[in-house]
């Protein structure tokens, strides 16, 4: 409420009565889903494939179902009456609740809008947990000028981007831009800082340990829907002492045992702490691919444990989340995203995206010479793991990277590169539309190219693994592209603008023949007809 009271003041000299009353709503109940301890929960019933469905995974749902349930009280719908409120109670609430939870599939381009205030690119959530989390923890070098921020918020369209109202000047531009570089910068240390910090994730690690083990003697004594039940109430009714209780009721003496030393500040030790830096570019991969699916973790630490020769030991991954996808600033007349206005911007999101981690635990420090002499038949389990992995469904990570691989074989071998990602991106629907299974991008029709945010994402992450060399360079443009007229004073020429240009990398090559054996029938199909789609999308069209 803090954020989101100025931040929809700001956006259009304010939002009328009802669209703040909406935002205020939604801001104060967009987290009334989570289950006690929050994300530690959910990230260790994701783990926990055969007992908690999807649903428990996630507290999203949880939050719709709940804020929606609301209207059906006629305390509230007395409330709404006396507000004015003429719609049906348990319909504005589910406006409300897609308004929280950025479903924006449910709302209209206005309430999308509103939408993006509470849960968008630069919201109210977000900029809170980094100013809050920042002063509590001693880390004020995360934060960043909330006024000066406020000062350059914008609607664009049904999204909030930054700028000033008008036509824009190349300062306003600048300043728009320098905002959006700092908010990075703030979400890549509050990440590496804060929420990867080892002592963090060794403590979430053991709450994490503890419940895994209470929930798994619970289900071996109760039926598939009493356990549904008992999950529903940890995001509908528990609090972090009921959490706490059962599992003191539940997972015997090894449980209360960990909560004991959590309790008592006897963490885990660090046996090793991994860092993107310190692997090698599959290592990163193997790991983003872990974070993708952490079940498949528990196989990995398994195997692990007997090679180490005990049973106490724990492995965790930590991945940045929350990137923005498609934050825009005000250049000219139009909005332009940030990735493409700003090297400094575009070089921030790779870095961000290599902040990946891989950490051992145990309840006793390991000498690190013992992990040396080890770390290749860790290795080897982990490829093993994701090779059993591609007899399945495979991961859309390595296709993604399959598909580089063709491109450039198809563009002139390795000697050359390919220009523009919206040509990357026009091409990967093409082969999502061609090759069923192959991609699950959702491509986005409100923005003004073809664009599917998990693809930008996907693609930058190939380029912070050292998979694929992605080149960020400038060319100068006609300043009518940018809606900006000829013989203005802060244009007295073209413009530049940047773009990316992209390559294999030694390992990435190497990579793909290693893995093309698992995906030989899509392999066959890209040699088949990446000449065409090529043809199709590189067919001198302008395109950035």
């Amino acid at each position: 409420m803090v954020v989101a009271n100025p931040l929809s003041d700001c956006l259009n000299g304010g939002c009328a009565a009802m669209d703040c009353q909406k935002v205020r709503l939604a801001s104060l109940l967009h987290d009334i889903g989570h289950s006690a301890f929050s994300h530690t929960v959910e990230l260790g019933l994701r783990r926990l494939d055969d007992i908690a469905p999807p649903r428990h995974r996630e507290h999203e749902a949880y939050t719709r179902d709940i804020i929606e349930a609301f209207g059906e009280h006629e305390v509230v719908k007395e409330a709404l009456n006396n507000a004015g409120v003429t719609e049906d109670a348990r319909s504005f609430f589910r406006r409300v609740g897609a308004i929280a939870t950025g479903e924006k599939e449910m709302l209209d381009e206005h309430d999308r809008f509103l939408s993006s205030i509470v849960s968008g690119e630069i919201d109210a959530d977000r900029i809170d947990y980094l100013l809050r989390d920042g002063l509590h923890t001693g880390m004020h070098f995360i934060g960043f000028d909330l006024q000066h921020l406020l000062e350059y918020v914008v609607r664009n369209g049904e999204r909030v981007g930054l700028g000033r109202e008008g036509a824009s000047r190349s300062f306003d531009e600048l300043v728009s831009i320098n905002i959006g570089e700092a908010f990075l910068i703030a979400r890549y240390h509050y990440y590496t800082t804060i929420v990867n910090h080892p002592d963090n994730v060794a403590a979430n690690t053991m709450l994490m340990e503890a419940l895994e083990q209470s929930l798994r003697k619970f289900s071996e004594s109760s039926s598939k829907g009493e356990m549904q039940r008992e999950l529903d109430r940890f995001f509908t009714a528990y609090d972090d002492n009921d959490v706490l209780d059962f599992i003191r009721k539940n997972g015997g003496d090894d449980a209360e045992k960990v909560l004991n030393a959590l309790r008592e500040g006897r963490i885990f030790h660090c046996l090793a702490d991994l860092r993107s830096r310190a692997l090698s570019p599959e290592m990163r991969l193997y790991i983003e691919l872990l974070n993708k699916k952490p079940s498949l973790i528990n196989g990995v630490e398994r195997e692990v444990r007997s090679l180490m020769g005990t049973d106490r030991m724990w492995i965790r991954t930590s991945a940045v989340r929350g990137v923005p996808k498609y934050l825009e600033v005000k250049v000219g007349n139009g909005f332009r995203f940030l990735y493409d206005e700003s090297k400094l911007a575009a070089s921030l999101v790779m870095e961000i995206l290599s902040s990946n981690s891989l950490y051992f635990y145990g309840e006793h420090a390991v000498p690190h010479a013992i992990f040396k002499e080890k770390w290749h038949d860790i290795t080897a389990i982990l490829e093993g793991t994701m090779a059993k992995e591609r007899e399945g469904a495979g991961f859309q990570l390595e296709r993604l990277l399959l598909l580089f691989h063709e491109l450039l074989n198809v563009a002139g071998g390795f000697q050359k590169s390919v220009r523009y990602i919206t040509r990357v991106y026009r091409m990967v629907k093409r082969v999502q539309e061609r090759y069923p299974g192959s991609f699950h991008y959702v491509f986005d029709e409100h923005f003004r190219i073809v664009y599917a945010p998990e693809l930008f994402i996907d693609i930058m992450k190939l380029g912070a693994m050292g998979l694929l060399h992605i080149m960020v360079e400038e060319k100068s443009r006609e300043l009518a592209d940018y809606g900006i007229e000829n013989g203005c004073s802060d244009y007295p020429g073209r413009r530049n603008h940047i773009y990316y240009r992209f390559a294999m990398t030694s390992e990435g090559k190497r990579y793909c023949e290693h893995i093309a054996p698992s995906y030989e029938e899509y392999v066959e199909f890209l040699s088949a007809h990446m000449p065409e789609i090529y043809g199709e999308v590189y067919s001198g069209q302008n395109q950035k």
